[in-house]
């Protein structure tokens, strides 16, 4: 804590804002020169991850406008994306099955239902025509049937006839024996 004396330093700013400035420069320079380096590298690196993303992006854009399933997705760098593009594709694929399946069901249920409503129409007709043959037996046999009356009738008649006819000949006939007999007694 004893003051022995005093030192006196006598210098000049100048050499020393000169290496300052260029200490200064250097390090703007090389700061330039890394941010520079660090923004192409990470321009690199994001094409590197969007345009693969782009790619797939694109894909499922343009397969939900147009419905197109038979595109593949393409091969990328990154196993991740490529995963992720592999996964795509078999689901493209198996959407595309799934809709040829649909659209073979659905012409299957067209032939089905055509096919049905033929034998429908062909069923018709046939029960129309043998209602129409049903029809016409039944109206022969209501001719049959007033034919048969007619024939008892007359049959019916005949024997009433017969038995009438039977009725006053019998009378008749005796009457006609019993004159014949009193005129041969005249006689």
């Amino acid at each position: 804590g004893i003051t022995q004396g005093y030192v006196y330093i006598r210098g000049g700013l100048g050499a020393l804002n000169s290496y300052i400035r260029e200490k200064l420069i250097i390090n703007v320079v090389v700061a330039l020169s890394v941010l520079t380096l660090v923004f192409l590298i990470t321009l690199r690196i994001q094409r590197r991850f969007t345009l693969p993303i782009e790619a797939i992006s694109k894909l499922v854009q343009d397969v939900s406008r147009n419905k197109n399933y038979d595109v593949h997705a393409p091969h990328a760098e990154i196993s991740e994306l490529n995963q992720l593009g592999n996964n795509l594709n078999i689901l493209f694929s198996r959407t595309q099955n799934q809709l040829e399946r649909q659209r073979k069901d659905e012409q299957e249920i067209r032939q089905l239902n055509q096919n049905l409503e033929e034998k429908v129409n062909h069923r018709t007709t046939a029960l129309k025509e043998a209602n129409q043959e049903l029809l016409n037996t039944l109206e022969r046999m209501h001719q049959y049937q007033n034919k048969i009356v007619e024939n008892e009738k007359m049959a019916s008649l005949g024997q009433m006839v017969a038995g009438v006819a039977h009725e006053v000949n019998t009378p008749i006939g005796l009457g006609v024996t019993s004159s014949t007999l009193l005129r041969d007694k005249l006689h």
